[in-house]
This record gives structure tokens, C-alpha cells and sequence, in this order.
């Protein structure tokens, strides 16, 4: 029996191949994220609104909110997910007085003070008032109105990326196919290129198939300089619709 030869690079090898690693991100894996994003936004949405709910006409205070807290645990366990409900109260007119949620331990959601918040009411500005309601009765009416379009647009993004996922196949198809036809592209353009070993790089022309393709400035102008490649104001407005 041979003896087996081990080495440093041997055994980092073996450690790799114990590994599990990413593959390629596919149209279902992008869903999946999406809607898991969305369906915390809106779970972590509907403790904050049904907390108030339940005390409407109290004053919001430490109380309500640990309560807030409570029932985010119960949803979201804050020992895995480490979200956590604070109440903003406006330092200035521009300021909404708002229940915003950030997060402990889970960084991979952008969920903070901008994306999953619920406006208790609206700044002074927008009042037009110089009074900054910092404590004030939760007013549950004026809370819904003020959120339900924010609630609305979570719901909606959230069906479309569970449409999407539905229909990942069928879209990984088209992104496939698209894909394919720009590596085509590019080892068909690599044909004229006569140089021996490297191949040089096509990023010019491969410029040409993103939807809004960054030409360098030098080619600009000295493009602009050549008859031949001008064209009528007309002609122009057509291609930049």
C-alpha cells in the first residue's frame, strides 16, 4: 500500500472540498430574497400598526412600546433576527414623530429607520404648525391614513416577487438566451482579432447592448467631428425617445 503524501496545500484542498459555497445567483434565488425582505417588512409593519391599534387613545409611551417590542419577539424572535421598535420623536419642524425598527444582529436586510417605519404624525412643516408633537394620544385613524399607501406598496412589491418567483423558469430562459447571445457577441468579435496569445477585450462594442451604454468622452467628441456620423435633429429625437 502506497503511502499517501500530505502537504499544506493538500490538506487546504481537502478543507475546501468540505465546504459548501454560493452558486451561480439565479432569478429564483433573487425572488426569494425579495419576498423574504418584504414579508419582514410587513410582519415587523403589522406588530408596530396592531400594538397601536389596541391602544389607541393612550399616550405613546415606554410602556407601548416595550409592548410593540413584545409582540415583534413573538413573530420575529429578536434572539435570531435582533429587531428591535424605537419611537423618534422630531427634534425640528422637518421631523415625522414615527416608530422606526433597526436591527442588532440580522445585516442582511436593509431594514432600518428609512424602509420600515410607521409615521404617528406628520412633521410641523407639513402641519404647518411650529408645535412639535413629540407626545401625543395614538390616534389610530390618522395613523392608517398616514401609512396605508407605505403598507400598500410593501404588499404589492411583495406579490410581484411571489409572481416572479412563480415564473422564475420561464425568466431564467430569457436571461439565459440573452446571456448566450452576448457571449456570441463577444468570441465573434474576438474573430478579427489577430493577435497572438491575449486576446484583447471588447468592451466597447460590448457597451452597445446595456440599456444606457457609457461611451468614453474622447470617442464622443472626436465622433462629433465626423460628417458622416451626424445626424438631423429629427433623426435624433427618434433614437432618444
Amino acid at each position: 500500500m502506497t503511502n499517501l503524501i500530505s502537504s499544506p496545500y493538500a490538506d487546504y484542498i481537502q478543507e475546501q472540498k468540505k465546504q459548501k459555497y454560493l452558486k451561480k445567483i439565479d432569478v429564483l434565488m433573487i425572488a426569494s430574497y425579495k419576498i423574504e425582505f418584504y414579508e419582514r417588512i410587513i410582519k415587523l409593519q403589522k406588530s408596530i400598526i396592531n400594538t397601536l391599534e389596541k391602544n389607541k387613545g393612550k399616550i405613546l409611551n415606554k410602556n407601548i412600546l416595550e409592548k410593540i417590542n413584545q409582540d415583534i419577539n413573538l413573530v420575529l424572535p429578536y434572539k435570531k433576527y435582533g429587531y428591535k421598535a424605537y419611537h423618534k420623536k422630531p427634534n425640528d419642524i422637518f421631523d415625522k414623530n414615527k416608530i422606526y425598527i433597526y436591527s442588532h444582529r440580522c445585516n442582511d436586510f436593509d431594514i432600518d429607520e428609512f424602509i420600515c417605519d410607521v409615521i404617528i404624525s406628520e412633521s410641523a412643516k407639513d402641519r404647518k404648525s411650529e408645535t412639535l408633537l413629540k407626545s401625543e394620544k395614538i390616534d389610530y385613524q390618522v395613523i392608517h391614513n398616514l401609512n396605508v399607501r407605505s403598507f400598500a406598496s410593501d404588499i404589492q412589491e411583495l406579490k410581484k416577487w411571489e409572481k416572479i418567483k412563480a415564473s422564475s423558469y420561464d425568466i431564467q430562459y430569457r436571461v439565459d438566451q440573452i446571456n448566450n447571445l452576448k457571449n456570441e457577441l463577444d468570441n465573434f468579435t474576438k474573430l478579427f482579432d489577430e493577435s497572438e496569445g491575449y486576446k484583447h477585450s471588447n468592451y466597447s462594442v460590448m457597451e452597445l447592448i446595456k440599456d444606457s451604454p457609457k461611451h468614453s468622452d474622447k470617442m464622443r467628441n472626436w465622433l462629433g467631428k465626423q460628417d458622416e456620423y451626424l445626424i438631423n435633429y429629427d433623426e435624433f429625437r427618434k433614437q432618444n425617445k
